[in-house]
């Protein structure tokens, strides 16, 4: 009689894994780990764009490095500047959409804005269910497991407060008309609201939107 209710739990692990893996996937640039590099480079032809965005992504990120340096020193150029705003949009974890704009000076630049502050995001639960089935019932009896305590008294005592009744049978037709014996099962799903800090994590996605200039480019 649980294997129902046990498929409605499972549906809604499901559900909360599947919109995570949406977040991830639509939102977050995948992280190369060692053993993805290692096993990508077993078969270097067939991967060999893959490596070498992973190669020039980690110079890229130790010339990010050495420009923060120098503008933490305060001694970076105006060029270097737009060399590092180059680089950390151009690697940023976030997916982002890019447009051009011009504004009211006529000036032509850049906006970027990641992408899970454009799309719609929503997680979905289920609201109510409800089955009902026909179960002709063979035997009734009582049956419980004991947990052996550790202690010197070394008492039997159960885990639960009320002891189940096991029940055992067969599904039945409803009735002799000859219809078919079955479950049936009602589901409604619903929008469930925003967790908190994924509401949060959307609004400071909102707010890092970029405005670049439009001829930014790196330092030859």
């Amino acid at each position: 009689m649980l294997a129902p209710l046990n498929a409605i739990f499972e549906a809604q692990v499901h559900a909360a894994r599947s919109f995570l893996s949406f977040i991830l996937q639509m939102g977050f640039r995948h992280k190369y780990s060692k053993d993805e590099i290692e096993k990508l480079k077993k078969d270097e032809s067939a991967n060999k764009d893959i490596l070498n965005s992973i190669a020039e992504e980690e110079a890229d990120r130790q010339r990010i490095n050495e420009l923060k340096l120098m503008q933490n020193g305060g001694n970076i150029t105006e060029e270097q500047l737009h060399e590092l705003k180059y680089l950390v949009n151009k690697w940023d974890d976030l997916y982002s959409q890019d447009f051009n704009y011009i504004d009211d000076q006529g000036k032509e630049n850049l906006v970027t804005i990641p992408n899970l502050a454009l799309i719609p995001v929503k997680p979905l639960s289920i609201d109510t269910a409800s089955f009902k089935f026909e179960m002709a019932v063979n035997n009734t009896y009582e049956k419980y497991d004991t947990i052996r305590s550790s202690t010197k008294a070394d008492y039997e005592r159960p885990w639960f407060l009320i002891k189940p009744k096991r029940l055992t049978g067969t599904i039945v037709p409803k009735n002799e008309a000859g219809s078919q014996a079955a479950i049936s099962i009602e589901i409604s799903i619903k929008s469930s609201e925003m967790p908190y800090g994924l509401s949060k994590l959307l609004t400071t996605m909102t707010e890092s939107s970029r405005i670049l200039p439009k001829d930014f480019h790196p330092v030859k």
